[in-house]
């Protein structure tokens, strides 16, 4: 077994830093492929390959071995060139649903069955064998625990859950992302990796905690890498246990896996900053804390306001003077709270009005994004029959430019005429009281003049506006008629494959991807890009985790599909956008953690 060291030390300390030079003259020093650097997130991963590929002499080869756990996993599987396919979230989803439903059918449920059709219980048991799956639990040996200590009902239940999931991954030949883990493993225990054989160095750098899967990945590839390096945030202070007590639980599992581990500690160099002192009463017990009080200074300032609001506008109003007054810039300045939750739109709208762009992190549900909802629109239109308001909303939208030479008033028309002739819904509705509409519109024009009636200036108006409600009601026929002919795609039953595939024509037919590239502003261009792609990547891990065991997909009317993928969507987060250039990078507390800022 190679060697295994961990570097210790409280933040500022320098590991980070001590980790990237040592990777870097590793591969200065042999090849590219000869020192990985692995990250808790690819967010992580993404900015360190930019923060090495600026500031060191590297080749840009080198960004491929800056990666996360998930990653090495995938690079032993390749490697072995291992015949399963992965299963996403939403494909476990799918595949607990069938069989908690199978289970309730057969009357399997006795403690689950009043909760069996709700969506939750899925959420909640797949969260659950997550975790077994993390601890390197088998369904066995969760079994046999359980008959040792006497089950519960809830509890056999839940073991026989696990094993039909596990027995149907082990079927189709598919694998979870715990469970890329577990094979990962395997394939090193048995006949090791040629990728992995060739680095001479793995540094683990940025996590706190480390689940029982990934540390026996790290065993394994301690046995063909000569040297892996850990880095820990941790200072052994015995007066600030509570802060600390992650990291040195880590450390006491490092040295219970890792007999000769060697431990590295470092100091943060000595500062009687403002932020330093703060930095180090956090956390420490009252008894001990340090009588000496932070001079005097500007660098820290404790703004107080009444409302949520007028919290927002005096950091908004702060950041302006940062900006005009001490001359810095937009993307100097971030703005970070303990949760953003409902801080989001204020901040939003707050720094809009005082003219200051910001970056707001995090990430949204897919369903909630625009070009999502312009989908799912057209989508409803079909699904109830063609009720108004679906109609309209979808119009409306500017992600919709279906085919044809359509006025810019024709959201409006379309609007105003439906009202007008009381449609409620259905195809045919529209159809036959717009047709009659025009009818009678046309017979008024052609009724011959009634001088005593109306003057001859009145009858010309009248004459002109009757043609104009012709025109106009022609355009919306048209419309409706195309709108038709498209929607009619979708089939009334079918195939997680047949609504796949008629999705995806309906939304080259309403021009609905012509219209998401066809933007000049690159936030709103890659926002869209970013919740189309998840979208229609949702909507291919449907299909495929809707496959039988025997390549045979089950049918679904329209209306069970589009729950299905309502309800697939809402759970699913959108990607956050990347892109805080000449912006206020506004984010919560976690997505801090790993941040670097230059004031």
């Amino acid at each position: 077994m190679g060697s295994v060291e961990v570097v210790l030390g409280p933040i500022n300390s320098g590991k980070s830093r001590r980790a990237m030079d040592e990777y870097v003259a590793c591969i200065a020093e042999s090849r590219c492929d000869s020192a990985i650097l692995i990250l808790p997130t690819r967010k992580k991963a993404a900015q360190t390959r930019k923060t090495v590929l600026l500031n060191y002499e590297v080749s840009a080869l080198v960004s491929s071995q800056i990666m996360t756990f998930g990653d090495v996993v995938q690079l032993v599987l390749e490697s072995a060139r291992h015949p399963g396919t992965p299963i996403s979230d939403v494909g476990r989803y799918i595949v607990l649903e069938r069989i908690l439903k199978g289970m309730d059918e057969t009357d399997e449920l006795i403690f689950f069955k009043n909760v069996a059709e709700f969506p939750g219980l899925v959420d909640v048991v797949g969260q659950f064998i997550s975790e077994l799956k993390l601890c390197e639990v088998e369904p066995e040996q969760f079994s046999a625990a359980l008959k040792k200590r006497g089950a519960s009902s809830k509890d056999n239940e839940i073991a026989r859950i696990y094993s039909k999931y596990q027995q149907e991954l082990h079927e189709r030949n598919l694998y979870d992302t715990e469970g890329g883990y577990w094979i990962a493993t395997g394939i090193l225990r048995k006949r090791g990796c040629t990728e992995l054989r060739k680095v001479e160095l793995a540094i683990i750098d940025g996590f706190l905690t480390f689940t029982s899967a990934q540390l026996t990945l790290v065993e394994e590839m301690a046995k063909l890498v000569p040297r892996i390096v850990f880095t820990l945030d941790y200072d052994g202070a015995t007066d600030r246990q509570n802060l600390f007590a992650a990291p040195e639980r880590t450390l006491r599992i490092l040295k219970e896996r890792f007999q000769q581990i060697k431990v590295v500690a470092m100091e943060a160099p000595p500062s009687d900053s403002p932020i330093a002192t703060l930095e180090r009463e956090l956390f420490r017990k009252t008894g001990s804390r340090d009588r000496a009080r932070m001079s005097a200074s500007d660098k820290i300032q404790i703004i107080e306001a009444p409302t949520e609001l007028r919290e927002v506008e005096e950091i908004a109003r702060e950041a302006k003077r940062l900006i005009l007054e001490c001359g810095y810039e937009l993307d100097d300045i971030a703005v970070v709270f303990r949760a953003l939750g409902g801080y989001a739109s204020l901040v939003r709208d707050t720094f809009r009005s005082y003219g200051l762009p910001c970056h707001v992190a995090g990430v949204g549900q897919v369903s909630r994004s625009p070009v999502v909802k312009a989908i799912l629109g057209a989508v409803v239109i079909a699904e109830t029959d063609w009720e108004r308001e679906s109609v309209i909303r979808l119009v409306k939208s500017n992600y919709v430019k279906l085919g044809g030479d359509w006025s810019e008033l024709l959201p409006e028309r379309v609007e105003r005429w439906a009202r007008r002739v009381a449609i409620l819904r259905a195809k045919a509705q529209w159809l036959e009281r717009l047709d009659r509409k025009k009818q009678i519109l046309e017979s008024r024009r052609n009724l011959p003049d009634s001088v005593d009636a109306v003057s001859e200036n009145e009858q010309q108006l009248l004459e002109q506006r009757t043609r104009e409600q012709v025109a106009e009601i022609g355009e919306v026929i048209a419309f409706v008629r195309e709108l038709a002919n498209v929607l009619d795609i979708l089939p009334p039953e079918g195939t997680t494959s047949d609504y796949a595939r008629a999705v995806c024509e309906i939304v080259r037919r309403l021009g609905i991807r012509d219209a998401v590239l066809s933007t000049d502003i690159p936030e709103i261009l890659r926002k869209d890009l970013s919740a189309y792609s998840r979208f229609l990547e949702l909507v291919g891990e449907l299909e495929q985790a809707d496959t039988q065991r025997d390549g045979e997909q089950r049918r679904y009317t329209l209306s069970e599909f589009c729950t299905r993928l309502r309800h697939v969507l809402d759970r699913e987060r959108a990607p956050a956008p990347t892109g805080t250039e000449g912006k206020i990078n506004v984010l919560d507390v976690y997505q801090a953690r790993h941040e670097k800022f230059p004031v």
